[in-house]
């Protein structure tokens, strides 16, 4: 998947390297860019979540259509709200035919319900020039560039930090959890040439570990990231993946350029 607007101002592209190529419809990363191309979302759907890229899709489509506000009360409003409408749907979603055992399956798993981690960008335009508010729960990452040097990652800053246990937003809030921690960064300025890569966690892993301001290679690393079509991301991460440098996981770049 590949996507270029024409915006004068700001071009976005957007990449998507399915784990299994062979069956793209099973990605569970999951872009979306607003049509005026100031607004941006990457979900990651939970690997053992039921229909956890239908769930992905809807936070991801409904955050650029509807945006919130990029703060706390905004978002758990917000997140109520995508939650109602996926209980809903689920709710009418017919059960379908099949063996006692396939259905006693689909509805426990529907009572579990399912989970994404979520990365919302906004742009907005002041006197001084472009700024964005960016807010998160879990491993998908937001990383400001300047002329090939990392500003800014967020909302995980260290390798380390990756596990398979990510903060995740769910269909379903547990009665004795607390709701997700929406993590946010408002108000940072970008400048012409400035550049933001949203990207799921296998390759912001990477990154965090090679591209870092103190890493030798740090200007390589974002030289490719910048430059690169759909056909050299997909063989990046192919690579990457050869050389077990990276997990087989769908692996998504959303790439957001302030034109000089």
């Amino acid at each position: 998947m590949t996507g270029q607007d024409s915006d004068p101002d700001v071009a976005v592209h957007v990449y998507v390297v399915p784990s299994a190529p062979e069956t793209p419809h099973e990605c569970r990363d999951v872009p979306a860019v607003a049509a005026d191309r100031r607004t941006f979302a990457l979900c990651d759907g939970a690997s053992a979540a039921y229909r956890a890229g239908d769930w992905a899709h809807l936070l991801a489509a409904h955050f650029v259509t509807d945006p919130p506000a990029v703060d706390e009360a905004s978002m758990r409003l917000w997140l109520s709200e995508r939650r109602a409408h996926w209980n809903d749907e689920t709710a009418e979603r017919p059960a379908g035919d099949g063996a006692v055992g396939r259905q006693f399956f689909r509805a426990n798993a529907v009572a579990r319900g399912s989970a994404a981690t979520f990365m919302g960008v906004r742009l907005s335009w002041a006197a001084e020039g472009w700024r964005y508010a960016a807010v998160a729960v879990g491993d998908t990452c937001l990383f400001h560039v300047r002329d090939g040097r990392l500003l800014t990652a967020f909302p995980v800053t260290h390798p380390a930090s990756f596990d398979d246990h990510p903060d995740l937003v769910g269909t379903r809030e547990p009665p004795q959890a607390p709701p997700p921690s929406w993590l946010r960064t408002t108000g940072t300025q970008v400048w012409p040439g400035d550049e933001l890569h949203l990207v799921t966690d296998a390759l912001a892993k990477v990154l965090l570990t090679h591209a870092v301001p103190d890493a030798p290679d740090a200007a390589v690393w974002w030289h490719v990231m910048s430059n690169a079509n759909a056909g050299d991301f997909a063989r990046l991460v192919r690579r990457l993946r050869e050389s077990r440098q990276i997990e087989t996981d769908d692996t998504t770049l959303v790439r957001v350029l302030f034109r000089s």
